[in-house]
């Protein structure tokens, strides 16, 4: 914790903090707020806390590992994923330049500030239930969500449609980045939801709130596993589509779904943390009476594993998952 006290670094803090708080105030001069001041103070104080908060839990880290590359290069994958994916390559050449101690804490100071002051300032965090944790989870534990997820809000700030709902503990827009071909797709890193059209509550909504849960809860465990599980299910799938073409009759005609249909299945469709949100819509969507349809099957042409099957693979390879991350972890240090 020493270089987060250090006072240029504590100074940069504060200025962060100063440029949420006038963002804050301008946005609630924009929206006509009655006391601006208390919009442009949380997003001060939440920009000031998350720099503090998530440069000081990498410099722990770091310091724990005496600057090593190795952990060095660990941090960059678990709570900035692409830092560590620029730098795995170079890194086995000796060279890192992401992933250099410096460039980590710079990284963090600047993904809590952008956390803190854009949440604190649309005002996200319900302070009278689960706020604190949620912020807390934000700017640490699920840093690596919120880095892309950061990404993904300065994008939609700019292009895409806000929805006019507050400390629901996340991000909603209604418009705004998706996957590339997936325009009726939402999307959801971190704290950010784009792309949902769907009111709170709703099945959809309550699916891409999930995956914000978990980006809380699990961390970088949530994002490296959910990559993982693509990354082993791609050369299978791959095959499976060759070997066997899904037909389906649709439009009056059959249609062939071959290779993509199947890597979608199975890499997406059929991953574990998927699985789990298309369960939850599922259920939220028989709540209020729209039926026991299941989306997943549908949406993937009847090719993605069925929820009992997801869920046996899912314990060996959540075992395996996390013995390798053990591992991982001995030998950087």
């Amino acid at each position: 914790m020493e270089r987060a006290l250090d006072p240029l670094t504590f100074l940069a803090f504060f200025g962060a903090g100063l440029v949420a708080g006038l963002i804050g105030l301008g946005v609630a001069i924009v929206n006509e707020d009655t006391n601006p001041l208390k919009r442009a103070g949380e997003a001060a104080i939440l920009a000031l806390l998350g720099s503090f908060l998530a440069h000081g839990l990498v410099s722990v880290v770091l310091d724990a590992g005496n600057d090593s590359k190795g952990v060095a290069l660990l941090v960059g994958w678990a709570f900035f994923g692409i830092h560590g994916l620029v730098d795995t390559v170079p890194a086995l050449l000796g060279l890192q330049f992401m992933t250099k101690p410096e460039v980590l804490l710079v990284s963090a100071g600047a993904v809590g500030a952008l956390t803190g002051g854009l949440n604190g300032t649309f005002r996200i965090y319900p302070w009278n239930g689960l706020g604190v944790p949620q912020f807390l989870a934000d700017v640490t534990w699920g840093l690596i969500g919120s880095t892309i997820g950061g990404l993904v809000h300065l994008y939609n700030c700019l292009f895409g449609e806000r929805a006019p709902y507050e400390r629901l503990g996340a991000n909603q827009f209604l418009h705004g980045f998706h996957m590339p071909g997936k325009d009726t797709f939402a999307f959801t890193q971190g704290s950010v939801m784009s792309n949902l059209k769907e009111q709170p509550g709703q099945a959809l909504w309550r699916h891409e709130r999930l995956h914000v849960f978990q980006n809380r809860a699990f961390g970088p465990f949530f994002t490296l596993t959910y990559l993982g599980w693509m990354a082993v299910m791609l050369i299978p799938a791959v095959v499976a589509g060759i070997l066997r073409k899904q037909k389906v009759f649709e439009g009056g005609k059959t249609v062939e779904y071959g290779v993509g249909n199947r890597v979608e299945a199975w890499c997406y469709y059929s991953n574990p943390w998927e699985t789990w949100a298309y369960v939850l819509q599922r259920k939220v969507q028989a709540e209020h009476g729209h039926g026991h349809n299941d989306i997943r099957m549908q949406l993937s042409k009847g090719t993605s594993w069925s929820d009992g099957l997801v869920a046996a693979a899912s314990v060996p390879f959540f075992v395996l998952s996390s013995l390798s991350l053990v591992a991982l972890g001995a030998v950087a240090l």
